[in-house]
């Protein structure tokens, strides 16, 4: 399968005046065999031009930046049948071993103007060491759930519980939540390369996991800054993503966030810095974030009051721990539908009927409303009753 598509263009007269003008590129650049193969022309600028094409193009198939790999361990050349072919060693070869990538096809062409390379990645989709085992899936805003099962809600406390019952190392957790969060930056952006994030953090385990973020993205070609919240900009530098790892869900007390720069995206690192955890409630200036990856489960800050309203979308990162005795979910649609049994072929509408008893005088809405929910989920019939005969009006 196709596992990634790099393509990149390189300016002939401008490469010229490059390599003219520092001929120590050539070596920099490019092994002795390409080196070889390029100056059995007379100009070798076209041959040389199309091969720092391609090896652009292998860095961005594999979703990394310049600086990820030596230009050496990218080796563009002809097999025995006069193709162009594309040889990996050292960084670089890891860096497709780590994504599964088994073999390239190239494309190399030039006009008198340009030279292009064409790059795809072949091979099997694999989950990336370099973002960690384990992923994350994308949540839906409660109001939007359209599919999805019981998620389960812990709160800070209990999600404490379950951190110091877990069999790993807090230093493994740290790094499978800062592998999630990787991804999901990746994800947000688009990709990797040449991209600037600036990663705020805190001293406790929350600004571990945006640490940890901060070196999977920056092996990765991103350019990140990290930013210690006690020195933290007034205004934060020009970037394409903030990731907010000040504080987690535990934070209590006053905090305003630094301004994120105009057109940035933010991204929250459990839920966004200086909500509560345990309520949603916020008592300063937050970060509002566009998305925001929580761990193993949501929290209440994360879906009630002031952390719902800055959360973005939410995603559930499983990394792992053991969330079973949860007492409170989130319900999705396919949970709320596996509750209602499929009618039998030759049922008729007093197998499902419903009978409401509710609402007084007055105080109608009640049964409104759960008469509305019977009639819309399957009932055959609808029966409702108020005590004393007190009319409501029903839909």
């Amino acid at each position: 399968m196709i596992l990634g598509i790099g393509n990149d263009l390189v300016d002939l007269d401008r490469f010229r005046r490059v390599l003219e003008r520092r001929p120590g590129l050539r070596e920099k650049l490019f092994t002795e065999a390409e080196r070889e193969y390029a100056v059995r022309r007379s100009d070798p600028t076209e041959r040389f031009a199309v091969r720092f094409a391609a090896k652009e193009a292998v860095l961005k198939a594999m979703g990394v930046g310049i600086g990820a790999a030596d230009w050496h361990d990218i080796e563009v050349l002809r097999d025995e049948d006069g193709r162009p072919s594309v040889s990996l060693t050292g960084r670089a070869a890891a860096l497709a071993a780590q994504q599964g990538i088994e073999g390239w096809r190239l494309t190399l062409s030039h006009s008198a103007i340009v030279a292009q390379a064409v790059v795809v990645a072949l091979g099997t989709e694999l989950v990336s060491p370099m973002l960690g085992p384990i992923g994350a899936q994308a949540l839906p805003l409660p109001d939007a759930i359209d599919g999805g099962g019981l998620v389960p809600i812990v709160t800070p406390e209990e999600m404490n519980a379950i951190d110091r019952a877990a069999p790993e190392p807090v230093e493994e957790l740290i790094n499978r939540a800062g592998g999630a969060v990787a991804r999901a930056a990746i994800e947000l952006l688009g990709g990797a390369y040449g991209r600037r994030v600036v990663v705020l953090v805190g001293k406790g385990n929350n600004g571990n996991d945006g640490r940890n973020a901060a070196a999977r993205l920056e092996a990765q070609g991103v350019h990140v800054t990290v930013c210690e919240v006690a020195d933290a900009p007034d205004v934060l530098p020009d970037c394409d993503l903030v990731i907010d790892a000040a504080f987690g869900t535990g934070f209590r007390g006053d905090w305003d966030a630094p301004i994120a720069p105009p057109g940035c995206l933010v991204l929250a690192v459990d839920i966004p810095s200086g909500i509560n955890g345990l309520n949603g409630s916020c008592a300063g200036d937050v970060l509002e974030a566009d998305a925001t990856v929580t761990f193993a489960a949501l929290k209440p800050g994360n879906v009630f009051g002031d952390g719902l309203a800055c959360s973005g979308e939410l995603t559930v990162a499983d990394i792992g721990r053991d969330t079973r005795a949860a007492r409170a979910h989130l319900v999705g649609a396919a949970a709320v539908a596996s509750w209602i049994p499929d009618p039998a072929s030759d049922a008729h509408k007093w197998q499902r009927a419903v009978w409401v008893v509710a609402g007084s005088p007055g105080m109608g809405g009640a049964a409104a409303l759960c008469s509305g929910a019977a009639a819309r989920t399957g009932a055959g019939y609808v029966r409702v009753s108020t005590p004393g005969g007190a009319a409501t009006d029903l839909p």
